[in-house]
């Protein structure tokens, strides 16, 4: 009893800290509102506006019933936005769309002719309908205001894993090499070691070679030890870049709603 009591005190206290001020809103109205949820988005901008009276959140709730299809409470909130902030960041893009989304006059229909007209005059052609004012704009510019968040990279080491493969495979390969001309070396000190005092000719040439050989055999060692340790390096280097990606995407995901929250894990198969 004394546990169910405990709980049910905790889930309390956790519903009555969910944050209700308007930043908080603002954040989860910007989150519905790259996701296409007007009607949401709609709401959360009105309640953080009726917190801080910020005029930006009266433009973005215009971006939101444009996008929705409302035009008339589209060119409402940017007059309102307008009235509120008329130098504003968004106050040409407000005029442009209430331009755009106001429907313009119809033409006031000409007279009928009398009938004492001559009967040879022909009647005069109906206007053509007009295009819908309420036609989206494709060369509207998009909000400056409420941007959808960008996309993160959840794998931004491949490139770093792509180099440091090719790495690892020019040190082994390196590496090989310098077996093979260690064993050329050995081969040429084992001939000079087999020859015959006094009966076999002195040839300074097997020397040179074998000092050459032997030399090339240091390089490519080193130089392919080099190579793979730089090929780990990165390796290790990836997969940090991979898991600071992974968990900035956590964080990202995690959106303030009223009575709690909600985080959303996002992985990539």
């Amino acid at each position: 009893m004394r546990r169910a009591l405990f709980i049910v005190m905790l889930l309390a206290g956790l519903a009555g800290a969910a944050p209700d001020d308007a930043e908080s809103h603002a954040r989860l109205a910007k989150q519905l509102f790259s996701q296409r949820k007007w009607d949401e988005a709609i709401v959360e901008y009105q309640a953080a506006f009726e917190r801080d009276g910020k005029p930006g959140r009266l433009f973005n709730i215009a971006q939101a019933y444009r996008l929705k299809g409302d035009a008339a409470m589209a060119v409402e909130y940017y007059q309102r936005y307008l009235d509120l902030d008329p130098g504003g960041r968004g106050a040409a893009d407000a005029r442009a769309q209430i331009k755009l989304l106001t429907p313009s006059p119809s033409p006031s229909p000409s007279p009928s002719p009398s009938p004492s007209s001559s009967s040879s005059s022909s009647p005069s052609p109906s206007p053509s309908p007009s295009p819908s004012p309420y036609a989206p704009d494709p060369a509207v510019a998009p909000d400056p205001l409420a941007p959808p968040p960008p996309p993160i990279d959840l794998h931004p080491g491949k490139r770093s894993r792509q180099i440091a493969q090719v790495t690892g495979g020019a040190g082994v390969i390196l590496v090989l090499l310098g077996f093979y001309y260690g064993g050329q070396a050995n081969a040429k000190e084992q001939e000079i070691a087999d020859l015959t005092p006094l009966q076999d000719a002195w040839d300074p040439a097997l020397q040179r070679d074998g000092e050459r050989l032997q030399l090339y055999s240091w390089i490519c060692y080193g130089t392919g030890a080099a190579a793979i340790a730089t090929s780990a390096l990165l390796y290790l280097r990836s997969a940090r870049m991979d898991r600071a990606a992974r968990e900035r995407a956590a964080r990202t995901a995690i959106a303030p709603v009223p009575g709690g929250a909600t985080l959303t894990f996002t992985r990539r198969f």
